[in-house]
């Protein structure tokens, strides 16, 4: 007896309708496969365009699931990776380093829970552990000593 509302007889055979669509999936996983590499290979610039014009108009929701998977990304794995890709030490030497200076700047020994790498950026020895400010002073200054002590000797003269 043929169907006369197709619209109705969905709606009455959803769930019947998704298992059979989720068998068949699992049957034929090879076949589809192959047909969506090649349907992926055929229509490659379309599918860009179609990401780069998705991520424009929604751009604000994917900055929120960026930020949202930079959280959930393991904090310490990202400072291993970073100290051996800068520096060229594991994160048991910079915790040595750390315990070492008891968790405080080598410049103004204030205690910190984090602490950056200083480094001669001509020879890429580590010197020792700083907090962002000190290290932002020596980075500006260029570790010019003539530059420091004249800042020293502004000071002076300002207080």
């Amino acid at each position: 007896m043929p169907v006369k509302n197709t619209k109705q007889y969905y709606i009455d055979n959803k769930e019947r309708i998704k298992e059979y669509a989720k068998q068949y999936r699992i049957r034929n996983r090879e076949k589809i496969k192959i047909r969506d590499r090649q349907y992926n290979i055929d229509h490659k610039e379309e599918i860009s365009l179609k990401a780069k014009q998705r991520r424009i108009n929604n751009i604000e929701e994917y900055r929120k699931r960026e930020r949202e998977q930079k959280r959930i990304y393991n904090p310490e794995k990202r400072k291993k990776n970073q100290l051996k890709r800068d520096y060229g030490i594991t994160l048991e030497i910079y915790k040595e380093m750390f315990n070492k200076q008891n968790g405080r700047c080598a410049i103004c020994k204030n205690e910190f829970k984090t602490l950056c790498v200083d480094h001669d950026h001509l020879t890429g020895k580590i010197r020792g552990l700083l907090c962002h400010k000190c290290n932002l002073i020596l980075g500006y200054s260029g570790d010019n000593i003539i530059i420091l002590k004249n800042s020293i000797k502004y000071l002076n003269n300002i207080l």
